[in-house]
């Protein structure tokens, strides 16, 4: 049985996900939590690689650029999903920079 410190939301975004070899991988989240998240890819990426994680929150105003919050993130699980014919990927935050954190929460805290 899973344990999970936070509490989840269907929150959609745009993501993009960037390893060691600089490559930007693009995807959307299925749903979202101050812990993590699960995306949707394209390809798949091997359990345990760690890579610089952008999540681009909603716009809630028109004409205004969205955030984007920026972590660094691990691969905990990956499957393929034939629902969706693309993989999902768990996605563990393991520090954020500067305001990201804080960034996130305060989008999270609309949906509670």
């Amino acid at each position: 049985e899973e344990q999970r410190a936070h509490r989840r939301f269907p929150l959609r975004c745009k993501v993009a996900l960037r390893g060691n070899d600089q490559q930007l991988i693009y995807g959307d989240t299925t749903d979202v939590s101050l812990g993590g998240a699960s995306v949707l890819l394209g390809q798949n990426i091997a359990k345990g690689t760690i890579f610089t994680f952008y999540l681009q929150l909603p716009a809630h105003k028109a004409g205004v650029k969205p955030d984007v919050v920026e972590a660094r993130a691990k691969v905990m699980y990956t499957a393929f999903s034939a629902d969706h014919d693309r993989w999902r990927l768990g996605i563990q935050f393991l520090d954020f920079n500067g305001k990201n954190r804080q960034m996130l929460e305060a989008e999270l805290q609309r949906y509670t």
